[in-house]
């Protein structure tokens, strides 16, 4: 019987742009058959001397097997035969797709309140939003946009306005949002409501939609200065928006929600703490002085202020939407993938990785932990919350998934 080596071919991999990248190490154990990859990368001799490939030579103590690419062939005892080899592939994360719904009711930039004023509220909001959506560090994701209410008030309260976006999914970085952003202005006279319930179920069914085209991961990022109001819910106005983020959440589909105080001028209401029940039932939590919403200051004087405070909001969401469901790569050619032969091990930089710990549960107490997607037929990688926040935390992050020719893990029995 062949010995078996590991041979580990690693690419760097960086955490950036609102996009994870990942290398992954890939060994198949080969069959009794010589058989090799076609991928110029060495083999592995157990009782022979030197491995010659593309990714350098490995000594061992044998003979030599020379391919016609270049490539390292194996032998157990200095001839073909069957030994466990290696490939390299390529992990890749879910795509990911923020679907922004911005508030531009009257309270957002209207005259009819002097702490509704428009230089303090939508103007360093619009500008914040403008910058994120034209970053180089946007790179990677996909955004769409749609605006509340709409221009026709026997249709605010309903979804249908809001089933198409204004802008809608775009890679980013893109101007169009710059541009949309310009053409819209919140105004006393046509924009008087706040239809959250009906701006969310009009964006859940174009997430849906759109899903179903494009699959991948997919959040809602509201952004709203108050609470539903001058629709049917207005006696009872949050408990049908949490239930409607409840309900995206059990289809794949967080919300997070940013909310827009109202500087201090005058006797300006200050309390948006109802917007908390939306984030958590969407699965979000900002972790901001207690608030799962990312509850945003603006100032009575420097506008600038509440600019910074709505970038540090929305880049946090972009880097916490980076998906942490790792497609498993492509077993090498003529090799079988095996789910209990995976170690994936967590790294920063070039540093060594540390493996993480398998829990097909992803009990809370369990850190530095992964799962599968479904421990059955697995198709992904899934990165425990934990772990998950860790990672996205880390703007140097490498992830690598190795797949060995030994068991490493057990999952649950079929």
């Amino acid at each position: 019987m062949s010995s078996r080596l590991n041979l580990m071919f690693r690419r760097a991999a960086q955490f950036s742009a609102g996009a994870l990248a990942l290398s992954s190490i890939v060994t198949a154990c080969g069959d009794d058959d010589g058989s090799e990859f076609e991928d110029g990368v060495g083999g592995s001799s157990a009782a022979g001397g030197t491995i010659n490939g593309s990714g350098g030579t490995i000594h061992s103590s044998g003979g030599t097997i020379n391919r016609p690419d270049g490539g390292g062939g194996s032998s157990a005892s200095g001839g073909a035969g069957g030994a466990c080899g290696s490939a390299k592939a390529e992990a890749t994360r879910q795509p990911v797709f923020l679907a922004f719904a911005f508030d531009v009711s009257a309270s957002m930039g209207s005259t009819l309140e002097p702490y509704y004023r428009k230089d303090l509220k939508w103007d360093p909001v619009r500008a914040a939003a403008q910058l994120f959506f034209n970053d180089s560090a946007s790179a990677g994701l996909n955004a769409s946009m749609t605006f509340f209410p709409g221009d026709n008030s026997l249709t605010w309260c309903t979804d249908s306005p809001y089933r198409t976006p204004n802008v809608p999914m775009t890679a980013l970085p893109s101007t169009a949002f710059a541009t949309a952003l310009n053409n819209v202005e919140p105004q006393l006279r046509n924009r008087t409501a706040t239809p959250t319930l009906g701006v969310m179920t009009g964006v859940i069914a174009y997430v849906n939609s759109q899903r179903a085209a494009r699959p991948g991961q997919y959040a809602i990022v509201l952004v709203t200065d108050g609470y539903p109001q001058r629709c049917p819910e207005l006696y009872d106005p949050i408990p049908p928006v949490v239930t409607a983020a409840r309900n995206a959440r059990t289809a794949g589909t967080r919300t997070y929600v940013i909310g827009v105080r109202n500087p201090p001028i005058g006797e300006a209401p200050t309390s948006l703490d109802n917007l908390n029940q939306i984030a958590l039932a969407g699965g979000t939590n900002a972790n901001q002085g207690g608030n799962a919403a990312y509850l945003i200051a603006t100032s009575a004087t420097d506008a600038n202020a509440t600019v910074q405070a709505f970038r540090t909001a929305v880049n946090e969401i972009r880097g916490q939407a980076v998906s942490c469901n790792l497609r498993i790569p492509a077993a090498p050619p003529g090799k079988t993938f095996d789910k209990r032969n995976v170690r994936v091990l967590y790294g920063t930089g070039t540093a060594p990785g540390t493996a993480l710990t398998y829990d097909q549960t992803c009990a809370p107490a369990s850190a530095n932990a992964w799962q599968y997607n479904n421990p059955t037929t697995p198709t992904e990688i899934v990165l425990c919350p934990s772990t998950c926040r860790t990672v996205q935390a880390n703007p140097q992050a490498r992830i690598d998934v190795e797949f060995t020719c030994t068991p490493e893990i057990e999952p649950p029995p079929e």
